[in-house]
């Protein structure tokens, strides 16, 4: 008898050493990273959103060869719909075979010049898409309703029954070199895009226009940054709030002066309420992104550097209450509308190109960087509330070796949200070129907080979801309920 007890605890052992395994094994889609765009040519700068259904929408630039002589010779956008519970394809359907539909056909020949910083939002059926082409801003809507699998872009006069509602062959704004776009749209479905422009004979003035939602400009082309402003990377953000007011963010002043971040606000109705304002004096390089939580509160993360020696530093919060400026056109009193004052989030060093993305409460933040180590270059995420307070301290999305591939903000990755789930798009070097990844966090409840808590990763490593850890104990328990049985056999025997 107490030779099948002991078989008994060796098989309650046994299974639970392979709960375990399974426990720390990665689990399925989407929680494991997936290959996005996988095309024979290098792809990068990703962009990601998802809509009310929980499904994504992904655009990435990708070198192609467009006159089929072998060689990559164009860059073109191309776009992907996904699900969001396991990844799998819908746009393109999953027997077409490949993993985007390539949306323009620009025909370009400097590719490495011509394309840039795609950016995408969905309202409904249509998807509104922005990016640098040819130093100009071109603007293009699609009808996800409307997809045709038999769509071909190289085929002439091939109409995807209205899937490309809108082209980018008429750009918004093409009267300097216009770079950085940044989209936002609002309740009611208008677009408002940012983006810096040499045209008044500085490096990069930031310019704002508003469209309805079927692409047709009701506001600007307009500039928003003065003289006193500007720098040579203005890298503005946008964010709207439920009333329609468009809230601008950039950086501004020289390098060597001390780089500075600026805000500025249009009403729905076209009119600039807040002229530019110098919020917070920064000590090099700052990108920034805003978020318009409501009415009344608008929140800033930045990042601020070392332009000497081109380092990066921490990310900051700053909170501001625009409603308590007079709104007259003129600057705000940053004593007034500064309702938190400027305080660290994040102190690592040599993490930068920050983005963000806004929802429910929370400000869920990627930088990307070489905080991993030597060599090591990757993205990470933090997440913050409203009043600046860590909920999620700084965790690694993707740490690779990207020695022998494009640097810095190509490799960024963005970030959507919906139902508590977080998910991740960004560039990675792959084997021989680079290729455009996927992956999700689940930020539901963000237990925990603080540094201690790594569970709420889903990436290459995956987490332990909670049924399974719940298996994993109840496995262990397995040996001492055939004790107990063993025991109570005895007694009545």
């Amino acid at each position: 008898m107490r030779r099948y007890l002991l078989l008994l605890i060796a098989l309650g052992l046994l299974l639970g050493a392979g709960t375990v395994i399974a426990t720390l094994t990665p689990p399925t889609s989407p929680a494991t990273l997936i290959n996005v765009s996988d095309n024979a040519t290098a792809d990068d700068q990703a962009d990601i959103a998802v809509d009310s259904s929980g499904n994504l929408h992904i655009v990435w630039v990708s070198l192609v060869d467009a006159d089929g002589d072998g060689s990559v010779d164009d860059a073109e956008l191309f776009y992907t719909k996904r699900s969001g519970v396991n990844g799998s394809h819908i746009i393109p359907e999953p027997d077409e075979g490949i993993n985007g539909v390539r949306i323009t056909d620009f025909e370009l020949s400097d590719y490495m010049e011509l394309i840039h910083r795609p950016q995408v939002a969905v309202v409904g059926d249509r998807i509104h898409g922005v990016a640098q082409v040819y130093g100009c801003i071109g603007y293009m809507q699609l009808n996800q309703a409307n997809y045709d699998p038999a769509f071909d872009i190289d085929t002439p006069g091939m109409d995807p029954k209205g899937f490309i509602v809108v082209p980018p062959e008429a750009p918004l704004d093409c009267m300097g070199l216009e770079a950085h776009p940044q989209m936002a749209v609002d309740s009611t479905g208008n677009v408002h895009i940012v983006y810096d422009t040499d045209e008044y004979g500085n490096w990069a003035d930031v310019k704002y226009v508003k469209l309805d939602e079927d692409g047709n400009i009701i506001a600007g082309p307009m500039r928003i940054s003065t003289d006193e402003s500007v720098t040579d990377r203005s890298r503005p953000s946008v964010a709207v709030d439920p009333s329609g007011n468009a809230h601008i963010v950039w950086t501004g002043d020289a390098w060597y002066e001390g780089n500075t971040v600026y805000y500025s606000m249009v009403k729905a109705d076209g009119e600039v309420a807040i002229a530019p304002t110098r919020i917070v004096k920064g000590s090099g390089l700052v990108q920034s992104s805003v978020f318009a939580s409501s009415n009344s509160d608008v929140e800033i993360i930045l990042q601020e550097g070392h332009p000497a020696e081109y380092g990066f530093g921490p990310v900051v919060f700053v909170k501001l209450n625009p409603t308590l400026a007079d709104q007259d056109g003129s600057p705000a009193d940053p004593q007034k509308i500064i309702t938190v004052p400027p305080i660290a989030v994040v102190g690592s060093v040599d993490s930068y190109h920050l983005t963000g993305t806004y929802k429910d409460g929370v400000i869920h933040i990627t930088t990307y960087g070489s905080q991993w180590g030597p060599s090591q270059t990757g993205n990470s995420y933090i997440a913050i509330d409203t009043s600046g307070v860590t909920l999620r301290g700084q965790r690694p999305i993707s740490n690779e070796d990207f020695s022998t591939t494009y640097c810095c903000e190509w490799n960024k990755a963005y970030s959507a949200v919906r139902g508590g789930v977080v998910y991740l798009v960004w560039t990675q070097y792959e084997e021989t070129d680079n290729e455009i990844f996927l992956t999700s966090i689940n930020g539901a409840t963000l237990p925990g907080g603080g540094d201690g808590d790594d569970t709420c990763m889903i990436s290459r490593t995956g987490p332990a979801s909670y049924e399974r850890m719940a298996s994993f104990f109840l496995v262990w328990l397995l040996p001492f309920v055939f004790i107990g049985i063993y025991r109570l056999i005895r007694r009545r025997a």
